[in-house]
């Protein structure tokens, strides 16, 4: 193969994976010159702050910019081709193309619009690191930010369970390079070394999953799967080993880091977990028999997430519980929608009536996730800055002190309530209507839920914003110019969002629960794909 022909006509989707990686490979080769090699050749390269950061912060933009470019040329179920050939790339399969095929790489709606959204949160967490002066961004920081980028990239671009754990693989040794920089010496009570085993385990049980329906079925492609799965013993087993880890990553907290761009890494991580769980639930099973009564044990581990994380917060104070509670409280409305979304698929009549439009419900409060716990998480990190061993938000006065933030809150309670007319209203509206097809007791629980998460979240803005200013608020603390940009962008997304709720749906949400509920038989690209592996 000449690889100078791998670039004539390289698809976009492979070039956000590919640059992110060069970048990540090149800061690692630094830090292991350092390390290793440094010695030997009598110095050490110190490299001046720009000479990485400028780099990153184009990559960054970069792949937003593709990201965009792509999702925009994605309408409905059918999804544009890449084949690599040993003659480099083509979006033809016939001739010669199809005599020397190599691999396929395709994308459809519900990607295109994840791999967008993430994108856009990872720029504003790269902005948030380069402009913070605290957590200094390195290039250590750096290369394991860009190769959570690229394994996140892959696990929305990846048609083949094989790739999917190779880029989940690579997105936990991002995140964990994030949270524990790898250290050889324990954190207190061994944490370290248990989040390094239950992620390695993690990882094990869903590759256990892909070699399982491989042996079943002889293919990892999605696309062939959906078309030859049947209810059996071992297309069952391999459903609880593909989605179980991947709902142990969504459902459990992460860890609060005085860090508001590792925060949000965090976040991006967890939104692709739940994306992996969409494709196993509904690109590959689908209604299946055997398993009627999983959507009950959704809504039900939704509704004990949501009764802990309002419980929670009747009595929070500090900001990072409140974020904590808050986020609980989404993922445990997720888990009810994908419950109310499966249940809806099991039958035509189902489908009718609200399958659909639970389905749709359960994209838009998935979608809107991700950007609000960002913003959380910028916001959070701000208030528990300190000064003279006081932590900002215990100064009183917020509204007085930090308007926008205060603001920001206000506007980020309503919409995770669902309040109109802001962006969340129309998801909680087509998730309360499914839910009382299902049982009214459902609609009726899950209406309470959002109005006493209301009422405790206005509570704990309320004990921010009133009374007068202690003695603490007198410190100067790092002013709003410090995270004014990242909740600027996140802000405009929302804005846009809620000007134009049709727009929305037109272009991502219905388009995305085409492409995750489209079940075909595989064109021929899909069948070429599933031969080659």
């Amino acid at each position: 193969m000449r690889f100078a022909f791998l670039f004539e006509s390289m698809p976009l989707p492979f070039l956000t994976l590919l640059f992110p990686f060069i970048g990540a490979v090149l800061c690692s080769g630094l830090l292991l010159y350092n390390r290793f090699l440094s010695r030997r050749f009598g110095h050490a390269l110190v490299l001046p702050k720009v000479v990485y950061k400028l780099p990153f912060l184009a990559l960054l933009v970069l792949d937003v910019i593709f990201s965009y470019i792509i999702w925009s040329r994605v309408t409905g179920p059918s999804a544009p081709v890449y084949v690599l050939t040993a003659r480099g790339w083509t979006t033809a399969l016939s001739g010669e193309a199809a005599a020397n095929l190599l691999t396929v790489f395709r994308i459809d709606p519900f990607s295109a619009v994840s791999a967008a959204l993430m994108n856009f949160v990872a720029l504003t967490a790269g902005i948030c690191a380069l402009a913070d002066k605290k957590n200094i961004i390195t290039p250590r920081k750096t290369a394991f930010f860009l190769f959570t980028c690229t394994g996140i990239q892959g696990i929305f671009y990846s048609n083949g369970l094989y790739l999917l754990t190779l880029f989940m693989a690579l997105t936990q040794f991002g995140v964990t390079g994030l949270y524990s920089n790898f250290e050889t010496k324990k954190k207190p009570g061994g944490e370290s070394v248990y989040y390094y085993i239950s992620r390695v385990t993690m990882l094990v049980m869903f590759f256990a999953g892909v070699l399982t329906l491989k042996f079943e079925y002889g293919t990892d492609n999605i696309n062939v799967l959906a078309s030859r799965i049947v209810s059996s013993g071992p297309s069952l087993a391999a459903f609880i080993l593909l989605a179980a880890p991947m709902l142990y990553l969504f459902i459990k907290p992460s860890p609060y880091l005085p860090d508001a761009s590792r925060n949000c890494f965090f976040g991006i991580r967890t939104q692709a977990s739940l994306f992996v769980v969409f494709r196993i639930i509904f690109s590959i099973y689908g209604p299946m028999d055997g398993l009627q009564k999983v959507p009950y044990l959704f809504i039900m581990l939704g509704f004990a997430l949501i009764l802990l994380a309002v419980f929670l917060s009747c009595a929070v104070k500090d900001p990072a519980a409140f974020m904590n509670s808050v986020v609980m409280y989404m993922k445990g409305m997720v888990l009810a929608a994908i419950g109310i979304a499966m249940h809806g698929v099991f039958g035509a009549e189902r489908a009718a009536l609200y399958g659909v439009s639970a389905l749709e419900g359960m994209i838009l409060l998935w979608l809107v996730f991700l950007p609000i716990t960002a913003a959380l998480a910028v916001i959070t990190v701000y208030l528990k800055q300190e000064g003279g061993g006081v932590e900002m938000w215990r100064g009183g006065a917020l509204l007085d002190r930090a308007p926008m933030v205060a603001v920001t809150l206000f506007l980020l309670a309503a919409m995770v309530s669902g309040l109109p007319p802001f962006i969340g209203y129309s998801g909680k509206q087509l998730l309360f209507r499914s839910a009382n097809f299902i049982n009214p007791l459902v609609f009726v629980f899950l209406f309470i839920f959002t109005v006493l998460m209301l009422l405790t979240s206005l509570r704990f803005l309320v004990s921010l914003m009133t009374g007068g200013r202690s003695p603490g608020s007198e410190f100067v603390f790092s002013g709003e110019a410090t995270i004014a940009l990242p909740l600027i962008l996140l802000l405009t997304l929302f804005v846009g969002a809620t000007m134009l709720p049709g727009a929305l749906y037109e272009e991502s949400v219905a388009p995305s629960v085409e492409a995750l509920i489209n079940r075909t038989a595989p064109d021929s690209s899909g069948a070429a794909e599933a031969s080659v592996k």
